[in-house]
């Protein structure tokens, strides 16, 4: 009987560890195809794509290099730096999602979460839906910053768009 107890136990910790891995694993996203209008945004070692009506902000990094676009709907915020985002600590966020995924053939974390603090709110307005991939490997996050779930995926396929040179 003790053999058998024995063998359950690690058959399931098997099992729970083999379900924790493969939730790890990144997936590629599908291919992307800018649409007509949507402009490239070259940065130097990356470009992405950005719809017509985003605008870059004037922003000023401390110690990493910044950038900011925005429109109506979405804030993008760009961080390339020693302190770029995690999103370990937007985990009890509500309705946050997250998952590894392969884009411009770089792993990343990308997970997205609405706001619930009024404080993150007032500060970038009415924009509640939030999402943001961050590339571990060459400290660079992609915060945006939406108005809508619609927005929220239009965000999703900014941030597929992202190539490295």
């Amino acid at each position: 009987m003790r053999w058998i107890s024995l063998g359950l136990l690690l058959l399931i910790a098997f099992t729970l560890s083999a379900i924790f891995i493969l939730s790890r694993q990144p997936k590629s996203l599908p291919p992307f195809v800018a649409p007509d209008n949507w402009k490239e945004i070259d940065l130097g070692c990356f470009l992405f794509y950005l719809p017509p009506d985003m605008k870059p902000e004037k922003v000023q990094g401390i110690d990493s290099e910044v950038w900011a676009y925005s429109n109506n709907s979405i804030q993008l915020d760009i961080e390339r730096g020693m302190y770029s985002g995690d999103l370990e600590a937007y985990i009890d966020k509500p309705e946050y999602k997250e998952e590894w995924v392969i884009v411009g053939s770089k792993t990343a974390h990308f997970g997205t979460y609405r706001s619930n603090d009024a404080n993150t709110a007032s500060a970038i307005g009415d924009k509640t839906y939030h999402a943001a991939i961050c590339f571990k490997s060459m400290n660079l996050t992609f915060w945006a910053y939406c108005r809508t779930k619609s927005d929220l995926e239009i965000a999703e396929i900014i941030f597929q768009s992202i190539k490295f040179k």
